[in-house]
C-alpha cells in the first residue's frame, strides 16, 4: 500500500443536468463505471 500513500482521487456523484459544471471544474465522465445507490435501507 506505500504505492499509494501520496494518491488522491476524488469522487464526486453528478445528476445529468450537472454534468457539465463538474467537467468544467475538471472532472471526467467514467466510461466503463456506473454510480449506483440505495434510497431507503431495511432492517
Amino acid at each position: 500500500m506505500n504505492a499509494y500513500m501520496h494518491y488522491l482521487r476524488v469522487v464526486v456523484v453528478a445528476y445529468n443536468e450537472e454534468l457539465a459544471f463538474y467537467e468544467h471544474c475538471g472532472f471526467k465522465k467514467a466510461d466503463d463505471a456506473n454510480p449506483m445507490f440505495i434510497t431507503s435501507l431495511w432492517m
